[in-house]
Parts: C-alpha cells; structure tokens; sequence
C-alpha cells in the first residue's frame, strides 16, 4: 500500500515530514508499504495538490491512501483557521482522504513547544537525531477529536492504526 501524506510545510524545510517519517519508522512495520510525500507550501493549497496526489497513485501499482496532515492551530481566536480546517475536512471527505490533524502545531505534538518559522527544520533535525521519539506518549496520539483547549494531541496513531501494523 502507498500512503501518501499531504504537509503544510515547504519541500525546503521538510520538518512536517522528518516527523511523520519518524513515527512511522517507530511504531510501525514496513511490510512493503510505500509512504510518499507532497508540501503544501501552507495549508491552504490543500485543493491544488490533486494533480500531483493522481501523479503518485498513477505510478503506484497497488492500493493508495492519502493523508492530509495540518495543524489544526488556535481555532477558538481565529474564526478563519477554523473555517480553513472545515474547508479541509469537507475536501478530505468528499474524495475519501483521511485529515491528520496536530492540536496546535506538529512540534507541539511531537516535541512539546511551539517553534518559530525560522527554526522549525532546526528542531525537526534535533528531535530526530536525539531519538526524542522514545518519549512520545501513545495516548495523546490515539485522540478521534481534539479539544480546542488542549494543545499537544493528535489523531495520527488512530488514523493509521486502520492502515499499518503496530511494532
């Protein structure tokens, strides 16, 4: 199967990426499995990735499954976050996509902090090489809805538990 995983982050920085690729490497076996990746460049270009999303199921023999993964952010001060994120959810369920979401931001869920712009793929660097995947907690990746008031969740562990085969 090929899983294919849309990211907010730029194809320069690939933080959301080294992340994602992480967990998976962690928690999961290959089995054959493909993952493939495509950058948003934000998350609001979500709709005009759909050439590329039929690019790499076209040159995949087998089964795929896409995953748009954002930031969910601080939806309860911005009303047009919270419309961005419905926006996403009704285009994911209208073509059968799955939305990974990460309550703020994937380096809250990953490492605990928010992180500026500039040195988002600096840290994404530091949590790979210091193996601070070990210290994640399961059950705050296993959540089916987040809670606007709690930052450092996220559904990835329930979203693809359906998909691959825990370690």
């Amino acid at each position: 199967m090929q899983l294919i995983f849309l990211l907010e982050t730029q194809k320069a920085n690939q933080s959301d990426y080294i992340y994602i690729h992480s967990f998976l490497n962690f928690f999961y076996q290959k089995c054959g499995d493909k993952y493939s990746e495509i950058y948003m460049n934000g998350k609001g270009n979500y709709d005009k990735k759909e050439k590329q999303i039929q690019e790499k199921m076209a040159k995949y023999i087998g089964h795929s499954e896409v995953f748009i993964c954002i930031d969910v952010d601080c939806v309860q001060l911005d009303y047009n976050q919270k419309e961005l994120n419905k926006k996403i959810e009704i285009y994911a369920s209208q073509h059968q996509y799955h939305v990974i979401w990460f309550k703020g931001t994937i380096e809250e869920v990953f490492c605990g902090e928010r992180v500026t712009n500039k040195q988002k793929t600096m840290r994404a660097n530091h949590f790979l090489r210091t193996n601070e995947i070990q210290r994640l907690e399961l059950k705050k990746l296993e959540i089916k809805n987040y809670d606007i008031l709690k930052n450092g969740e996220s559904n990835i562990k329930y979203i693809l538990d359906s998909y691959l085969k825990a370690k």
